[in-house]
């Protein structure tokens, strides 16, 4: 062990604590050096000195706001000295560290303490993440109904951070059903908070729906039924989780609404109502872009007789991006064999975010697989708009007879030399930019993955983090080479499931039971380890090679100015 200090340093000698007093040891607890603190401590644990408690509790007063206070209240709980009145006043001291400790201390008490609970429950809205981190394990130990109160308003509150959201689930275990049913029947979040509730909910319904039990599935339907959530469409994200879940029973939740049993009929026929309406609203041109696309995600529940027809024509250029990504996902939610060929009919009208969609789809299940490859031999999808990840993907399938069938159909075909790549596009770093085409780039090819200025999806890295400083040559380069230089957060992962499925996707939330995938567009499949056959990265970006054969320079040149005008101040041109 060495030890680095100035020249002409004279190191503080340590007091020799054998003979101190209780009383002098729990004055040490709150010196500047940590050693002479822990050596106090384990000193006053060890003699068991019940005669420092009050010397201790004094010390507790005194030590409010001070970084010293979670060691005092540890020695006061080793001695048993501790009462609610420590830990309450700890629970709202002004430094967030001691608040933290105070909720571990606080567990065991407050199952008998409603003054604990009460105040425990108004850490909801700290503002130390740490603090409401603890918070979500702590509330483990209330009441099932105070549980739900403080869980409901953490995610509320902060949905966005995984950690949080696996805590939370931790600590619902059993109550998940009532976490959820508080959440739905809450005021609707705010709207920098939607998309992080909505992705909580589908993450928690989809643990719901692997456990296969029918009348939690009736009793979350229900909500739907009634419309709690729809105002925020929560109630979508819902089903889509109790969807994602049920796949794992081999029992998909069209095939429960369909057929519920005579219990839960009631119930199932509600939901089973709105189908025409959904129908309606998404073929109506005139309705907001979010709403119909809220409509297709609905019909992915319906029979396939009611919601084909419909779900077919949105896959048209009049329609939104997010409507005909919405429809490609719900047709795809279908197990009618007719699927593919509905998904690719339309292929040449599709634009890139879409196709990447219905390459997504296609590529999940071995038999649609099949019909992709069949439509490549035919020339109604070129090879080369296959991406080049996608074709490596289909070489290495699990499947004996996908791989041979792919390495025919994509004989020849492979990434291009990146480095030529670059060279031939490097011009563009000389060419005046107009960042307002610029922008209009950035929806078509970078908004699926990255969101800039309101617009497009948090799935890849913070542009405002990642472009200041960048030079052109840089961007330039993680443009058209993504791979060269890859985050570990952003590598792409294959997940192969137990039931044939082939999902793609960087992992953005872990727990003990399950893991989620965020691919483009931020969609989102959540599947529980059980149902996991295989799980590997790819070694490569989310973000696939290619983007020269959909730009020229002068895009290029466009997107870069639009991208150091809005996230790259003062970013150098070379």
């Amino acid at each position: 062990i060495w030890r680095i200090a100035p020249a002409g340093f004279t190191p503080r000698k340590l007091p020799d604590l054998s003979a101190a007093t209780p009383d002098q040891l729990a004055e040490r607890l709150t010196d500047s050096n940590r050693t002479i603190r822990l050596t106090a401590h384990r000193l006053l644990c060890e003699r068991n000195a019940k005669q420092a408690v009050g010397k201790l509790s004094s010390l507790a007063r005194q030590s409010a706001g001070k970084p010293c206070l979670p060691i005092v209240l540890s020695a006061l709980e080793q001695l048993g000295g501790l009462t609610e009145a420590h830990v309450a006043a700890a629970l709202a001291d002004s430094l967030a560290g001691n608040r933290e400790v105070a909720l571990r201390l606080a567990e065991p008490r407050l199952g008998s303490s409603a003054e604990l609970r009460s105040v425990a429950a108004k850490l909801v809205s700290d503002p130390s993440p740490m603090v409401r981190f603890q918070l979500a394990l702590t509330a483990g130990s209330l009441p099932s109904a105070d549980a739900g109160k403080v869980l409901t308003g953490l995610i509320r509150q902060g949905a966005g951070d995984p950690w949080l959201n696996s805590a939370v689930l931790i600590s619902a275990g059993d109550t998940t059903a009532d976490l959820l049913a508080g959440v739905l029947a809450s005021d609707p979040p705010a709207a920098d908070k939607l998309s992080a509730v909505r992705g909580f909910v589908t993450r928690a319904a989809a643990a719901i729906g692997a456990k296969g039990d029918d009348a939690t599935t009736s009793r979350l339907v229900s909500l739907v039924a009634a419309g709690q959530g729809r105002a925020a469409g929560l109630d979508l994200a819902l089903l889509e989780g109790l969807g994602q879940g049920m796949r794992s029973k081999k029992r998909s939740l069209a095939e429960w609404l369909a057929k519920p049993g005579a219990d839960f009929e009631p119930t199932a026929a509600k939901i089973r109502s709105r189908f025409a309406g959904a129908a309606k609203t998404l073929a109506d041109e005139s309705a907001a872009p979010a709403a119909r696309a809220d409509a297709a995600r609905l019909l992915a529940f319906a029979p396939f007789k009611t919601a084909s027809g419909p779900l077919s024509a949105a896959l048209v250029p009049q329609s939104p991006q997010e409507v005909q990504l919405a429809a490609v996902r719900s047709l795809a939610a279908q197990p009618d064999p007719s699927v593919p060929g509905l998904l690719l009919t339309p292929w040449q009208q599709f634009g890139p975010s879409v196709r990447r969609e219905v390459l997504e789809q296609l590529s999940a299940v071995p038999a649609r697989v099949a019909a992709l490859l069949d439509a490549v031999e035919k020339g109604q999808v070129k090879p080369a708009d296959v991406e080049p990840t996608r074709i490596a993907q289909l070489k290495a399938h699990r499947n004996a007879a996908v791989r041979r069938r792919a390495a025919q159909v994509f004989a020849g075909q492979g990434g291009a030399d990146r480095a030529k790549v670059i060279a031939a596009y490097r011009p563009a770093l000389d060419l005046a930019g107009t960042a307002d085409h610029g922008q209009a780039v950035f929806k078509q090819q970078c908004a699926a993955c990255h969101k800039l200025a309101g617009e497009g999806h948090e799935v890849g890295p913070d542009l405002l983090a990642v472009v200041p400083g960048k030079s052109g040559e840089d961007l330039l380069t993680a443009l058209l080479d993504p791979n060269r230089e890859v985050d570990p957060r952003y590598l792409n992962y294959l997940a192969n499931t137990l039931d044939g499925r082939s999902l793609t996707g960087v992992i953005v939330a872990e727990t003990s039971a399950a893991i989620t995938l965020r691919r483009s567009d931020g969609a989102e499949d959540t599947v529980r380890r059980a149902d996991i056959d295989t799980l590997k990265s790819s070694g490569l970006s989310l973000m696939p090679e290619g983007l020269e054969k959909t730009v020229t320079r002068q895009d290029v040149a466009d997107l870069l100015a639009y991208l150091r005008q809005t996230a790259g101040k003062g970013t150098p041109k070379k």
